[in-house]
């Protein structure tokens, strides 16, 4: 008995230890765009507080993109604040409405957002650069979520970033508009899996239908803030040009 009851504390402290690892993943695309492309991919932070010394790693990029549920009931309005500042260190904030972020005033949550500067994606797009524009629906559990909306302005020769809070709407998106790259959190990568088992997928980067296709993991944890098997992610994008100036 005692033998059981230490490997469930020593299991139980290692997803523990899981669930606050600080990790960078770095992904590669070719682009048909005159300048490369640096980005930085959160999703899913919930009440964790982001590591400093992380976003240190991350150093500059060229735009931070939140992919829903920066926060919860959960959080603290000090500590949104403060997650803020630390990714307002690393450049321009992007932020998409995830399920949970209207668990908190949302009046508040806007004021708050206006104040760091906060470009809110709300079926809407805007441009990073000449070449690149970067667009995004609304939660899709708001049942107001419109891609044709968050599309409608893009140049039709413009790179598109889409992002969705929720991957689930990805295949429906592909089949009906042109896309460049896909972003998405939400699953947690299913946050404790079994070896192969969660009730989620785990988090992958992989072409779908031609189209680079990120599905992240996230940073923080809901209910438990534990993991197993499914360790938490933050991302660095570089797109390459490959368009002669």
């Amino acid at each position: 008995m005692t033998y059981l009851i230490s490997i469930a504390v020593l299991l139980l402290g290692y997803m523990l230890a899981l669930a606050h690892r600080n990790t960078i993943k770095i992904h590669h695309a070719d682009a048909p765009i005159t300048k490369d492309c640096k980005l930085y991919f959160i999703s899913d932070v919930h009440n964790r507080k982001i590591n400093q010394r992380m976003l240190m790693r991350v150093g500059k990029v060229d735009a931070v993109i939140i992919g829903g549920d920066f926060c919860d009931k959960r959080t603290s309005f000090a500590r949104l604040e403060e997650n803020l500042r630390r990714l307002s260190t690393c450049g321009k904030l992007y932020f998409v409405w995830g399920n949970n972020d209207r668990e908190l005033n949302e009046v508040n949550l806007r004021a708050i957002f206006k104040q760091y500067d906060v470009t809110l994606l709300e079926n809407s797009a805007v441009p990073l650069t000449k070449d690149i524009w970067l667009s995004a629906i609304e939660d899709t559990s708001s049942r107001k979520y419109s891609f044709e909306a968050a599309l409608q302005h893009v140049p039709e020769d413009a790179y598109r970033i889409f992002v969705s809070h929720n991957p689930a709407v990805f295949p429906r998106v592909l089949a009906a508009h042109t896309v460049n790259f896909l972003l998405a959190g939400h699953w947690h990568g299913g946050q404790i899996r079994l070896g192969p088992l969660g009730v989620r997928p785990n988090g992958s980067y992989a072409i779908v239908q031609g189209v680079p296709t990120l599905i992240s993991n996230g940073y923080g944890t809901t209910l438990l803030p534990l993991r197993l098997g499914a360790a938490p992610q933050t991302h660095i994008i570089t797109l390459h040009a490959t368009k002669d100036v």
